[in-house]
């Protein structure tokens, strides 16, 4: 009934499987699938556990080769062709969703047999990002190089679509801003992976200072000069605390964080998804400082691993932190904010303890696969009848 287009993973293999559970999927198009391709996995280092019919996948895996020597404008529209050859010949859908700047095509073939057209976004609108990463790219002399033919894509879907999906308000708010009618946008987070599934086991410590954790790329996009900013602010003396910087580095990043860096700052580099859940647990507070994230899923995967998160306004993963429960919002560009919230958890370890556990339940809360793609079918189910 539903087809889904995407190159990247995302979150769109386990709506898959939700779908496919529920007799819902027609099929899953994708860049990439390790069940399907697995002769491939020596060449392409990804292991999906998602347990989806591979009969309703098709698998352009060489556009992974693509990628590494094209402008994603060219293998995005790549990708959007292949698409949209197969399903010009079915009929065996009621709606397709494609996620942005890779359905253009996909979704006028679709239109024109009145399908229900979905387009997922993930970012906020790509003018409004594009706005902000030009800006923050400025401040280091590098110009930001958005792709303008992404940009004229992407504006197209967002006029074809029947209904923009979006994972957070932040997103919501940057397409009402840009005039899209409020009524078009769905609002729907990114479930919670079940290797991150809350668990008061993880909580317990093995070491004892305090430990400040960042998780994620390491780039311009996701604002880590103010939280090397901040790190110079915290009133602690540096032999009380250390800093974890978990994931891969952009070259202007790395290189600022070896100028700036100090002894109690590790930079542990790319961790494997399996591997997180007990290096996170053994952190006390995580900060994400992202001036342009949509929703940012290391936010609740810290939260389920008890651990508290500071972030911004800016990543739509503010969406599932309560003030001074779970943790703290904070502007963008706001270091002294970071500063002074990681300074309070350090004075005031019974806040520091009452987060923690609070951390564990919101995430369990917002964030089941079973609520959150239950929406969704409610949702393709309202506009196919």
């Amino acid at each position: 009934m539903v087809i889904l287009s995407t190159i990247p993973k995302l979150d769109a293999f386990m709506m898959a499987e939700d779908l496919n559970q529920r007799n819902m999927l027609a099929h899953l198009y994708t860049g990439f699938a390790s069940q399907k391709e697995r002769w491939v996995n020596k060449i392409i280092k990804r292991r999906d556990s998602e347990k989806i019919d591979l009969n309703l996948i098709s698998d352009f895996w060489l556009l992974q080769a693509l990628q590494r020597v094209q402008p994603s404008s060219i293998y995005n529209d790549l990708f959007d062709r292949l698409v949209a050859s197969r399903i010009e010949s079915r009929n065996d859908y009621k709606a397709v969703m494609t996620w942005s700047g890779m359905g253009e095509r996909t979704l006028r073939i679709a239109k024109k047999k009145n399908k229900f057209l979905m387009v997922a976004r993930y970012s906020c609108h790509i003018e409004s990002q594009n706005e902000i990463l030009w800006s923050e790219f400025s401040k280091y002399g590098k110009e930001y190089k958005g792709d303008s033919r992404i940009t004229r894509k992407e504006l197209a879907e967002y006029q074809l679509a029947d209904c923009i999906y979006v994972c957070s308000s932040f997103i919501k708010k940057s397409f009402i801003d840009r005039g899209i009618d409020e009524k078009k946008i769905f609002v729907n987070p990114i479930p919670l992976s079940n290797l991150f599934k809350p668990s008061y086991d993880l909580v317990q410590k093995t070491k004892s200072k305090f430990t400040i954790l960042f998780l994620g790329k390491l780039s311009i996009r996701k604002g880590l000069k103010y939280l090397f900013e901040a790190l110079k602010k915290v009133n602690i003396n540096d032999s009380d605390f250390e800093v974890w910087f978990v994931g891969g580095a952009d070259k202007e990043i790395r290189e600022e964080f070896e100028q700036k860096k100090k002894p109690n700052w590790k930079y542990l580099g790319f961790v494997q998804q399996q591997e997180l859940p007990k290096l996170i647990a053994q952190a006390d507070v995580g900060v994400f400082p992202s001036i342009e994230d949509g929703f940012a899923q290391v936010v609740p995967q810290q939260l389920s691993c008890g651990v508290p998160v500071i972030t911004t306004t800016h990543t739509g993963a503010s969406d599932v932190i309560r003030e001074g429960y779970n943790g703290f919002v904070v502007p963008p560009f706001d270091s002294d904010s970071i500063a002074q919230w990681i300074t309070k958890l350090y004075d005031d370890s019974q806040l520091l303890s009452a987060m923690k556990a609070n951390a564990i339940k919101i995430t369990d809360e917002a964030l089941s696969k079973d609520v959150i793609f239950g929406r969704l079918v409610s949702k393709i189910k309202d506009n196919i009848a």
